[in-house]
């Protein structure tokens, strides 16, 4: 009665954070309903409000595109994989996945990959889903004083994490995925994550090595000729420059502090692969549209649209060749495969080179005058 209750309450443009909690508690099936409402509802200010109310108990900016529904604490969506018999697919990210400003690979995932009619729902038959924020994501705000101002982010990666049921890794896909790579990447590991539950400790952990060193011994013959762009190393803390060099698609779409000519550079020096399966579907790109820059022309929309598409054939390409063969390499050196909390803490420390031990995320210059007080640096 209660959800009922806040349901309609939701409906009528009531949108406290109790009501949308009372309708997070009973799963996806209140946002299927909420769906349903949305489908028939004429364009307007109840429509919009809706949206917005859909967007809090999917938390997931953008979920009347998506229809996803998201679990934000990991018990929780342990307890509905055990009921549900799937597995669970992670996001871990900087920010949040149910705001604009979350980090730029997450908002990536939101057009390219959960957008996508396909992929959404190959995700809700498939696996629980859930999302968790490694830290805040830096934000940057510039002003022209005009009333004119850019609003965006700086630094991050984000990955998805397959788990079975009990929340223990079975794989990573580190990054941006092309829709029909990211699809073809978890089919393949869906029936060791729906297993993995029902074996004992010493046979989970012969079937993901396996998994895995075979999954990497295909990489010659998945990839014949290609090549992927070796980001610069750091010595001591990565800086801004080699984090963003892990991820084509955020160097050339987000507002980088560093020279917007290395990002070109990077997909100069990587011949793509197969970029008809980064092209956006109809759902994609219609919320590409949606997000674009509204002074642009129809060509320029697209041309923005064709320039995405080619950073998620190379993201893809990168991550697959180079990104993720690392994490593997890392998971099958430990003794045995490394929690969630273990792996998370290397690749962001030691493959994504954003590591906790560095609060500043490489964006802090201490050695360079810049004649503020404190060096600009608030605390």
């Amino acid at each position: 009665m209660n959800q009922l209750l806040a349901l309609a309450l939701c409906l009528c443009g009531s949108n406290s954070t109790d009501q949308v909690a009372a309708l997070r508690s009973e799963g996806p099936s209140a946002l299927e309903r909420l769906l349903e409402r949305y489908r028939s509802e004429a364009p307007g200010p109840a429509h919009d409000a809706l949206e917005a109310t859909i967007d809090a108990v999917a938390a997931q900016r953008y979920a009347t595109v998506s229809g996803l529904y998201w679990y934000t604490d990991l018990q929780q969506a342990e307890a509905a994989a055990s009921a549900s018999g799937k597995p669970i697919l992670s996001l871990r990210m900087l920010g949040r996945l149910d705001e604009d400003l979350s980090c730029a690979n997450s908002r990536f995932f939101r057009i390219a990959l959960y957008a996508n009619t396909n992929v959404s729902q190959f995700l809700r038959e498939n696996f629980v889903l859930h999302w968790s924020s490694e830290r805040p994501v830096p934000k940057v705000t510039i002003e022209f004083g005009d009333g004119r101002a850019i609003h965006t982010t700086l630094a991050g990666n984000s990955a998805h994490y397959v788990l079975d049921a009990a929340g223990r890794v079975i794989d990573v896909l580190p990054g941006l995925y092309s829709p029909v790579a990211f699809q073809r990447e978890l089919e393949a590991l869906l029936p060791l994550a729906r297993l993995s539950s029902t074996l004992g400790d010493s046979e989970r952990e012969v079937r993901i090595r396996r998994e895995l060193a075979a999954r990497d011994s295909r990489h010659p013959e998945t990839w014949a000729g290609a090549a992927f762009y070796a980001p610069p190393s750091a010595a001591r803390l990565p800086d801004i420059a080699a984090a963003e060099a892990t991820a084509f698609s955020k160097s050339l779409f987000e507002v980088p502090m560093l020279p917007r000519p290395l990002a070109r550079e990077m997909l100069r020096l990587v011949p793509v692969q197969r970029l008809e399966e980064a092209r956006l579907d109809a759902s994609s790109r219609a919320l590409f549209a949606r997000l674009a820059p509204a002074d642009l022309a129809a060509g320029e929309v697209e041309a923005m649209r064709a320039a995405f598409e080619s950073s998620i054939a190379a993201d893809t390409q990168m991550n697959e060749l180079q990104l993720r063969p690392q994490i593997h390499g890392h998971m099958l050196a430990s003794r045995t495969i490394p929690s969630f909390e273990v792996l998370n803490r290397v690749i962001y420390d030691e493959v994504f080179l954003t590591p906790r031990r560095d609060p500043w995320l490489g964006l802090r210059t201490e050695n360079f005058f810049s004649a503020l007080p404190n060096g600009g640096i608030s605390r």
